[in-house]
């Protein structure tokens, strides 16, 4: 094969992947009746998790990796309050409380040591 037609193929290739992507957001959905209005996309809801929360002076609690405070804006939320266990936040207009989970983490952890050497 030349390379003049190894050019023109790519080319080709090309510009056919090019007016599919162009032309497929014209598409219509076959199982919707026509006149249908088209359907709207929600807007992504981001989740929120709560790994920590520490005490002092001002509380601030760990939410999605990020180390936040009252007031603080994390995934769309508004932090309004951080509680010894938990935080509460508005997002869409509703309050909801976020809280860890109820096992407390064991402080009183006791060290074995082995002197046996292998």
């Amino acid at each position: 094969m030349s390379t003049r037609v190894r050019i023109v193929a790519v080319c080709a290739v090309v510009a056919v992947a090019a007016a599919g992507r162009v032309f497929a957001g014209e598409l219509r959905d076959p199982m919707r009746p026509s006149g249908a209005p088209a359907a709207a996309r929600a807007a992504p809801v981001y989740s929120l998790k709560l790994e920590g929360v520490i005490a002092g002076e001002k509380r601030v609690a760990i939410v999605n990796g990020r180390l936040v405070r009252a007031g603080d804006s994390v995934a769309g939320a508004r932090i309004l309050e951080v509680f010894a266990k938990g935080v509460r936040f508005e997002r869409g207009g509703k309050i909801q409380t976020l809280t860890l989970a109820s096992a407390p983490a064991n402080t009183n952890v006791r060290v074995a040591r082995s002197d046996k050497k292998p």
